[in-house]
């Protein structure tokens, strides 16, 4: 309990110095004291727009936008945050309520983790579906019975005659587009079925346990590409995670299970994005259908008080916001 105050004490302090010093001012001591610091936060790692900082991020680059979204009191990596009571930032939820902020899971000690014997000598297609909930709304079943539907039956899905199917599961979060994948390591809570999903964190590292270079397949499917990302670095530090797994690129597949919404349900229009292709849309950066509309989702998350805010900062021709969770 000492430790807790004293520790609640020592960001009090902190919080002050800030307020009194200014935020640039520290920043530049911290790179003259500090030059191989590892990160030195900048507006633009806290994601979503507030007073002091709107002007900045309307000046952002999308393409270059740093992965993740920080909280603004603890510099933790969050799955979403909400604003304080004097609305000059946004924070995540452990520091909202006052208590002690959660820190990050370590990413690199479960990407190498054992992986699981072979159960075939066949290729396999190890299968992940992902829903995503920003709202605080529960997942069900049903959330993910379209996409198993799509898995089976559609004749383009990737590896569907020629490989085995494994379904690694569902996997399931609550938390902004904004955020990256492995900041959402919150177990959910039961939905009214008593059902729970895995934690999207684990995704990577769950499918790699099964993956055999050289033979098998990686496929992860989800309704829109608004419900899983909205960032283009969030798109790319998932497939740096897959090469630190030893998965190749082309060897990872994204199948979306189409485009656009229609009365808040995703319009079936399926098409599939390979790990090495969507790598090099993003470093070429090509404005595909799929890429304006994340471009256009993320602007209407990064300042959502702003009037017009499908429109936002960002340059879009398409103006319609476009549902994040899961259909």
């Amino acid at each position: 309990m000492d430790t807790l105050q004293s520790k609640r004490r020592e960001q009090q302090r902190l919080q002050e110095i800030v307020k009194t010093c200014g935020f640039e001012t520290i920043t530049k001591f911290l790179k003259e004291d500090l030059p191989q610091a590892h990160v030195v936060p900048k507006e633009e790692n806290f994601s979503v727009a507030v007073s002091r900082n709107e002007e900045v991020l309307k000046k952002c680059d999308w393409w270059e936008l740093p992965e993740g979204l920080m909280c603004a009191s603890c510099f933790n990596q969050v799955p979403n945050v909400f604003p304080t009571r004097t609305f000059d930032k946004r924070v995540c939820r452990a520091c909202c309520r006052g208590s002690f902020p959660q820190t990050s899971q370590a990413t690199e000690a479960k990407l190498s983790m054992v992986r699981y014997p072979p159960f075939s000598t066949i290729g396999v297609n190890n299968v992940a579906f992902v829903g995503r909930q920003s709202r605080g709304n529960f997942l069900t079943d049903k959330s993910f019975d379209c996409l198993k539907l799509l898995a089976r039956e559609w004749s383009d899905f990737p590896f569907r005659t020629t490989k085995i199917q494994n379904w690694v599961g569902c996997f399931g979060a609550r938390g902004s587009g904004l955020a990256t994948y492995s900041a959402m390591h919150e177990k959910l809570n039961k939905n009214p079925n008593g059902n729970t999903f895995i934690p999207l964190s684990e995704l990577v590292f769950r499918l790699c346990a099964f993956h055999r270079p050289g033979y098998d397949h990686v496929t992860i499917v989800f309704y829109n590409f608004t419900s899983f990302t909205v960032k283009s670095q969030n798109l790319m530090a998932i497939l740096s995670d897959f090469e630190k797994a030893s998965v190749t690129l082309q060897d990872v597949s994204f199948v979306s299970y189409g485009n656009l919404t229609h009365c808040n349900g995703t319009v079936f229009d399926p098409f599939v994005v390979a790990g090495n292709e969507m790598s090099r849309i993003i470093k070429e950066r090509q404005l595909t259908d799929w890429i304006s509309s994340i471009k256009l989702a993320c602007s209407a998350r990064m300042f959502p008080l702003c009037s017009g805010r499908n429109r936002a900062a960002f340059d879009n021709e398409d103006d319609e916001d476009e549902d994040e969770d899961a259909q």
